[in-house]
């Protein structure tokens, strides 16, 4: 169970995936940003037992490689990390025990 807990807690702080934009601004490559990166490193570090926090950094080292060489857009590759994002958050919620049948 505090596994669990814990892997949703990583997920769910792990929003400053590849990009942010506001209304009245272009997207910007956290990629390029080093304390984001360190910041990365030391979570990965930090949860290095977690498969779900392992999956999403290293989803995070190769979009942001295709990026860099212009494989993908900044855009698109914050798109499709969110979405890995929310189904890893998706499948630790569905992987939690159902409760007890019964009392309080």
């Amino acid at each position: 169970m505090k596994r669990l807990y814990l892997d949703t807690v990583v997920v769910a702080i792990c929003a400053s995936g590849l990009s942010h934009a506001t209304p009245d601004s272009e997207e910007v490559n956290h990629c390029q940003e080093s304390e984001v990166n360190q910041e990365w490193a030391a979570l990965a570090d930090e949860h290095h037992d977690s498969d779900t926090w392992q999956r999403l950094f290293a989803l995070r080292i190769g979009l942001c490689a295709m990026v860099e060489r212009g494989d993908l857009t900044v855009h698109r590759a914050s798109q499709i990390f969110e979405r890995q994002r929310q189904d890893a958050i998706r499948n630790v919620f569905d992987s939690r025990p159902a409760p007890s049948e019964g009392g309080l």
